[in-house]
């Protein structure tokens, strides 16, 4: 990163303590039936900075021997895997050799700051990062590592401005997480107050399955048709797809082309997925599309698929992966009621989505904010 203050440039290893972690033998059982927190790098925040307390698993006093115990305010860095993840101690902990443990010097550096710059530059610590089967930054390296050192006051505000959009980002992903429980609750609701109505899927809808075209034949996967699989299922609403592929491969496989507005579920490989497509599109052999018989709303049949998909995932059956048949969606049973019905239900349930997409734009635009305010300070330019 560039240094637009002249910040004097030192080496991570001058302002800080630098520690590698470590594994008690995993042959003694007792090593880890004690109270001491020992984190590994799945534990450590993916996508930000963050503080961590406890630990899935704890170590007893006499497995401190094979760890390093790092007091609170350390700053735990990802070192192996998963390489640029970071988190700051709240407490006395352990920590694997994926992780190094980093003590900054008080006098020098803000922990947080220290946190927030490792997180901005991810990318020159995957440059430092050596192996084949898993890359993998050293204790030299991560020492070795050149830092703009801010006077602490600096230091303090820059860490306050980030932690301000950070704050923001919190609250904007406790509203989504309180709009799909309020989502989860209605649907519940609503569809469980109409029992007496329920109908077998198999008399409302006909089902068609899907298939891969040939991967033999690149040229099938050229088009501009959308070939979904359950990697597209993501969220309950598809407007495009990973692949596309042509006319002729549609022809030649068991794919079938369906409309926009066709309900999709997964029957095998994401079992109990569903989403409704907003483009005409074919899909794979582990997908069913539902084809009304009879008047029905597209979304009321998606509201109504979602509805009922755990019971979807617990019939599944198999080995490796479970899936369910035919006759299986054909005895599920759904609300079968009338337009003016199903358009209220349909109007409820679709003011909380909207909602939450709402929700989601707002926190797309607190991340950019939040980058940009990261990269602005860790360049000086920020005043």
């Amino acid at each position: 990163m560039n240094n637009k203050n002249n910040w004097p440039i030192k080496r991570l290893g001058e302002v800080a303590d630098v520690y590698g972690g470590g594994t008690p033998p995993t042959s003694h059982a007792e090593y880890f039936q004690g109270d001491t927190n020992w984190f590994t790098p799945s534990e450590l925040p993916a996508d930000n900075v963050g503080t961590i307390s406890e630990s899935s698993r704890k170590i007893s006093d006499v497995a401190h021997a094979f760890t390093t115990i790092s007091g609170a305010g350390t700053v735990l860095l990802g070192s192996r895997a998963s390489i640029g993840s970071v988190a700051i101690l709240s407490t006395a902990s352990g920590y694997n050799q994926g992780i190094k443990g980093i003590e900054p010097k008080k006098e020098e550096i803000d922990n947080w700051f220290l946190g927030y710059w490792l997180r901005a530059n991810t990318e020159e610590l995957l440059r430092k990062s050596f192996g084949t089967t898993f890359k993998e930054i050293s204790t030299t390296a991560v020492k070795d590592l050149s830092i703009a050192v801010p006077p602490i006051q600096i230091q303090k505000q820059i860490v306050d401005k980030l932690n301000a959009v950070r704050k923001a980002q919190e609250l904007i992903d406790l509203q989504i997480q309180k709009t799909e429980e309020l989502f989860e609750s209605l649907l519940s609701e609503i569809f469980n107050s109409y029992q007496e109505q329920l109908t077998p899927l198999g008399e409302i809808c006909t089902f068609l399955g899907g298939g891969t075209p040939s991967k033999k034949n690149a040229s099938y996967y050229n088009g501009l048709i959308p070939w979904i699989t359950i990697k597209d299922m993501r969220e309950n609403e598809i407007y495009d797809s990973i692949d596309h592929v042509t006319a002729d491969a549609i022809k030649e496989s068991a794919a079938n082309l369906v409309s926009e507005n066709t309900l999709l579920v997964a029957t095998r490989v994401g079992l109990g997925k569903i989403a409704i497509t907003r483009v005409s599109a074919c899909f794979n052999q582990d997908i069913k599309a539902l084809i009304p018989k009879t008047e029905i709303i597209p979304e009321y049949l998606l509201f109504s698929m979602i509805h009922v998909s755990p019971q979807i995932v617990s019939q599944g059956v198999g080995g490796t992966v479970k899936g369910v048949n035919l006759g299986m969606l054909k005895k599920l049973q759904i609300p079968f009621l009338s337009i003016p019905k199903q358009k209220e239900i349909v109007a409820k349930l679709n003011a909380i989505k909207e909602y939450k997409k709402l929700l989601l734009k707002q926190k797309q635009l607190y991340k950019e904010l939040f980058d940009s305010v990261l990269y602005k300070s860790m360049n000086g330019e920020l005043n």
